[in-house]
């Protein structure tokens, strides 16, 4: 469909989502304000499998892999 939805708990205020493609490279980054539901567009990218990376006050708190078709 051309994107995704995270639903992102957070423990403080705000924090960062991170796509990262295949390669490594960081294609995406969002700041979060609260907990919330993230919508990630991914049609302007090729096939693969990303990660994608919840981070909050400079500590990764969860990784989950995503596979674009």
């Amino acid at each position: 469909k051309g994107y995704f939805v995270a639903k992102v708990s957070l423990s403080g205020q705000s924090g960062g989502l991170s796509l990262i493609s295949p390669s490594g490279v960081v294609v995406m980054e969002k700041q979060i304000e609260h907990s919330s539901s993230v919508t990630i567009p991914v049609s302007h990218l090729a096939a693969g499998a990303y990660t994608v990376r919840l981070t909050e006050n400079g500590v990764i708190k969860a990784v989950v892999k995503v596979t674009v078709q």
